[in-house]
């Protein structure tokens, strides 16, 4: 595209570097939202439909709390992953009618907390958590346009006990626990628990490793790039899309194990579906990428069979971080190579590693004191 080309852009739009167009603009409350294409077309097309549902959204003095959820809705779609407005919608979906009638000005804690009441028979603990931080997150936001006085899900509201008894996950496995589950996985060889070692092996979420591919693994330098992440559509697709936080972006260096597992997938003959999944370092036996519930169930069998309690691939990201703080890895360190946004998670590993570490050492405290007191007997005893 010439100078000439790049002026005659319709205003919002502009030419990256790369060639790939990016549109934004500012909306009524405020807020730069901006999004790339491939296409010019497709550009127009995203500007001047965000631009007409900013329009669109009337905030008018009196509304309902489903009237503002829909508006909500279109805020977050313009500026958020198709994966986190489906969180956002599963969340809001377990608001009951009698709460969505109510008028926004009109709603108290007590309300919100009546809610929580309700769900607590149904939802664990931990559920009812992340439905409140986005309950909270769409009346902040409310808040924040001057729609309501407080946000009343903040403050006095508390989650109740739940009456719901689910299966409990580890949070991390102990080094005994990781053997057995390594032994478990190479009884049986196959992609998916190479999968699961790899994961030991450099602490990758599940979003991760389900996308890596070829042109990120650095075998002369011996490093792993962390790039991008596949994100499965409503029609069974995969897409390529962006990571969780920024700092998720990184660069991993890769273990002697991990480079012997990446080795031997290079060695894997597959069944390819389609060419656009033929990078993928780890495929299904389909050919096409996993699915992360399928490997979490699949996880939670080989759990099973090493007498272990239920785990997930959460468990086998922690249980890498663990073994790293285990090992005196310096925090920052740690906290880049786990991608972590707030040094806050990282430090919480650190005081569960810390933990274990205490319990050892007073477990040998205690048997060093048996055998002291064992000794001082039989000398005793001797002397008689």
């Amino acid at each position: 595209m010439t100078s000439n080309d790049k002026k005659k852009l319709p205003k919002g739009i502009s030419l990256r570097t790369g060639g790939k167009y990016e549109a934004r603009f500012t909306t009524k409350y405020g807020k730069r939202i901006s999004k790339t294409f491939t296409d010019l077309p497709e550009a127009k097309h995203w500007l001047a439909k965000s631009k007409l549902e900013d329009e669109a959204i009337g905030f008018q003095e009196s509304m309902t709390l489903n009237e503002w959820k829909e508006s909500w809705f279109i805020i977050k779609e313009a500026s958020i992953r198709k994966s986190t407005l489906k969180t956002y919608e599963h969340a809001c979906s377990k608001i009951p009618p009698w709460l969505l009638r109510m008028d926004i000005n009109k709603i108290k804690p007590f309300h919100i907390q009546k809610m929580f009441n309700e769900l607590s028979d149904g939802f664990s603990k931990k559920s009812m958590m992340s439905y409140k931080t986005v309950i909270s997150g769409m009346f902040q936001q409310a808040y924040n346009n001057e729609l309501i006085s407080r946000n009343p899900v903040r403050g006095s509201v508390t989650i109740p006990k739940s009456g719901k008894q689910g299966a409990k996950r580890k949070k991390f496995l102990t080094k005994i626990e990781q053997n057995k589950i390594t032994k478990a996985l190479q009884q049986k060889p196959c992609e998916k628990n190479r999968l699961f070692e790899f994961v030991m092996q450099t602490g990758l979420r599940a979003s991760e490793v389900i996308s890596l591919t070829w042109d990120n693994v650095d075998f002369n330098n011996k490093l792993l790039y962390i790039k991008a992440q596949l994100s499965r559509e409503e029609n069974g697709d995969y897409k390529e899309g962006e990571l969780k936080t920024e700092n998720s972006i990184r660069t991993i260096p890769l273990t002697e194990e991990a480079i012997r597992i990446l080795k031997e997938q290079k060695t894997v003959k597959r069944k390819m579906i389609s060419i656009q999944y033929a990078d993928v370092v780890f495929l299904s036996k389909n050919g096409i990428p996993f699915n992360i519930s399928y490997l979490d169930r699949q996880l939670s069998n080989v759990a099973l069979r090493a007498e272990i309690p239920h785990i997930s691939l959460h468990t086998l990201r922690h249980t890498f971080a663990t073994r790293c703080a285990e090992a005196k890895v310096p925090l920052k360190v740690l906290q880049r190579v786990m991608g972590h946004a707030n040094i806050q998670t990282t430090m919480d590993i650190y005081v569960h590693a810390s933990d274990d570490a205490l319990q050892e050492g007073m477990t040998l405290f205690e048997k060093h004191m048996e055998n002291s007191i064992r000794g001082k007997n039989g000398d005793k005893m001797a002397m008689a």
